[in-house]
């Protein structure tokens, strides 16, 4: 467990490493951290507010679960995965998440839960499913199966083609989607299916 506060970490997990968990405690606030994991680990927890962090996941590379808890409120958080991350929850208030998938990179699931900036990039073959509770701003050049019952604001810009998003819940939910792909997007809702069309 880490818990320097305005300290200045790297670490990388060998190939052959298995760890059972990494942790970034409240008290680290501000510290800047640097994660390598070409092995496997089970837990990454992120609780440091104000932290700027980086996890890369090489190809290989398997964390089990990716948790950034509530303590670590207007973190910026950038997780480059090319190996495998099973799940990732975000449940700090004004964070600052970027999520890019490359190449054979796998995510199982994206769970949102506080209001987040999040930004999906990379080159993935398959689409990253996102789970929306609370309200976010999502940026996304990958493409994405985005299921929300809270208010969003989506921009899918080119790379994102072969994304759909679901609305699920109120019928009060605000959606503001800016689709920038060549292609159209379909938009499930509780009052029926509607598709939109690049720069609408």
């Amino acid at each position: 467990q880490l818990a320097a506060p305005d300290a200045d970490i790297r670490m990388a997990v060998a190939k052959s490493g298995t760890v059972n968990g990494f942790s970034m405690a409240a008290q680290a606030k501000n510290t800047k951290a640097d994660l390598t994991i070409n092995g496997q680990v089970e837990n990454v927890s992120l609780a440091a507010p104000d932290a700027d962090i980086k996890v890369t996941v090489t190809e290989g590379g398997a964390v089990s679960k990716v948790a950034m808890d509530a303590a670590a409120d207007s973190a910026k958080v950038g997780l480059d995965v090319k190996g495998t991350v099973s799940d990732i929850t975000f449940d700090a208030q004004k964070a600052d998440v970027s999520l890019a998938v490359d190449d054979n990179g796998k995510i199982g699931n994206v769970a949102v839960s506080k209001e987040i900036t999040l930004a999906v990039s990379g080159t993935a073959k398959e689409v990253i499913a996102v789970k929306v509770s609370a309200p976010a701003k999502i940026t996304a050049s990958a493409g994405i199966a985005l299921e929300s019952s809270a208010d969003i604001s989506l921009v899918l810009e080119k790379g994102a083609e072969g994304s759909s998003v679901k609305i699920t819940g109120s019928l009060t939910v605000k959606v503001n989607i800016e689709n920038k792909t060549e292609q159209s997007v379909t938009v499930t809702t509780p009052n029926g299916r509607y598709s939109i069309s690049k720069d609408s």
